[in-house]
């Protein structure tokens, strides 16, 4: 899948102004007995919701992953976002020839340009037009098994297949709770209070 949200956060390498979304690109591959492998990521360094937590928590970003309103690189949360900054593409110019193509595929090819929404691009392939799904299986299990077997660096305990990390911070989560900072509750409360929607604290 790829998604367009034509929100004009990153800007062109070498550019200023805010034209592409955070453009992000999906991929999910069946396993038979275990989660998928899930490839799920934006085509800027970072995604907005980080940037907007970062300003919440009070919190710098990491380096690279914005630019300010004259293009020059901030850690600055409150610059990072149009109009008074733009995010960084993901690895310089192949980030950014990644955000164009997925631009071009979901704004332009479905008539979404100039920008007046987000549009999204899904596909899917039917396994048994390239294999028998039992080969398929017995492949990627293969394939996954060669790199979590393999020799890891420093600081590394294990290697994570892609979705691994977001499937177990779910199921801790599912077990011990959300820990949700205060400014952040706040805001979910004032929008519940807003919208009629009743809400409590659990401790």
């Amino acid at each position: 899948m790829l998604g367009a949200s034509l929100l004009g956060l990153g800007s062109a390498v070498g550019g200023t102004k805010p034209i592409f979304g955070t453009n992000p690109i999906a991929f999910g591959f069946p396993r038979r007995d275990s989660a998928p492998v899930v490839v799920d990521l934006s085509t800027t360094q970072g995604a907005r919701g980080h940037v907007l937590l970062a300003a919440k928590l009070g919190k710098l970003l990491p380096e690279g992953w914005a630019f300010d309103a004259a293009g020059y690189p901030t850690r600055d949360p409150s610059k990072a976002l149009p109009p008074h900054g733009t995010l960084a593409p993901l690895g310089g110019h192949k980030g950014y020839a990644l955000a164009l193509a997925v631009e071009i595929l979901c704004g332009v090819l479905s008539g979404m340009w100039p920008p007046s929404g987000g549009a999204i691009l899904v596909g899917a392939v039917r396994v048994e037009a390239f294999q028998a799904l039992d080969d398929y299986y017995r492949s990627i299990e293969s394939l996954l098994g060669e790199i979590a077997s393999g020799p890891t660096g420093p600081n590394t305990d294990a290697i994570l297949i892609p979705g691994q990390g977001s499937a177990l911070r779910g199921k801790q989560s599912c077990n011990k709770g959300l820990q949700i900072p205060d400014g952040l509750w706040s805001d979910v409360v004032g929008l519940a209070r807003d919208l009629g929607v009743a809400h409590r604290l659990i401790a």
